[in-house]
């Protein structure tokens, strides 16, 4: 899919992994695994549960950790991730840069074989609406002084890494965080039937033309979506 690299701006890097594609969305048109940078379908690492001040049991805290066997690491991780926090890692997910995600997965995950690296983009031309309507308040309940770590990467306006592009999702910012996933709301058949597009074989949206009509659509109110702001993502794998 035709996309040119220097229009867009990176929003950081993540380590995911393929999940089951969920029953409440369309088995026509997404494929048997699916990815997703919504932490409602796929699990991160790290996320709330590797952040040490994040009001979370412990045994919480092993349930997600061992979604990539990483119950036996809890400790070790979580004490990576706050020597790391707002330096090289950012609320509460994202790798400011490819090495560093690289070197948590050969620490860690080197002999794990389904975790993902992903990356996304904004395009330019959406820059100054995302740090509009993502600038945090002076007091932020949800984690005190802490800027969203896609909002620090966008902020920095640092150019999107060449890699494999997988294609666009639709994604909901909510306190400046990337939140949900159009999947989240099965806007995806809403798409196909009413605005004739189809997902690729990774169940993304292939062009960005297309990605646009459809958050203009949910922006507008015409189908059952988050409030918040949806923005269109590229998404890349490393």
């Amino acid at each position: 899919m035709p996309v040119e690299i220097s229009d867009y701006v990176s929003g950081g890097f993540y380590i995911t992994k393929f999940v089951e594609r969920p029953a409440y969305v369309s088995q026509d048109l997404l494929p048997p695994r699916i990815l997703s940078l919504s932490s409602c379908i796929c699990p991160f690492v790290p996320d709330l549960w590797a952040i040490g001040w994040v009001n979370a049991t412990h045994e919480e805290r092993l349930e997600d950790a061992q979604k990539f066997g990483l119950s036996n690491n809890l400790k070790e991780v979580m004490s990576w991730v706050a020597s790391r926090l707002d330096k090289e890692i950012g609320w509460p997910n994202v790798y400011y840069s490819l090495d560093t995600a690289q070197s948590f997965r050969a620490e860690f995950l080197s002999q794990t074989n389904d975790v993902i690296m992903l990356g996304i983009g904004l395009h330019k031309s959406y820059i100054e609406e995302f740090m509009d309507f993502t600038k945090p308040p002076d007091q932020q309940e949800y984690a005190p002084g802490v800027e969203s770590g896609v909002r620090s990467c966008i902020r920095k306006r640092n150019p999107l890494k060449e890699g494999d592009v997988l294609g666009f999702e639709l994604l909901e910012i909510e306190m400046s965080s990337l939140e949900h996933s159009w999947l989240c709301n099965s806007l995806e058949g809403y798409a196909h039937a009413k605005l004739g597009i189809n997902l690729n074989a990774n169940g993304f949206i292939d062009r960005l033309e297309d990605a646009q009509k459809c958050v203009e659509s949910i922006s507008r109110g015409d189908v059952g979506a988050e409030p918040g702001l949806w923005l269109p993502w590229v998404v890349l794998r490393y």
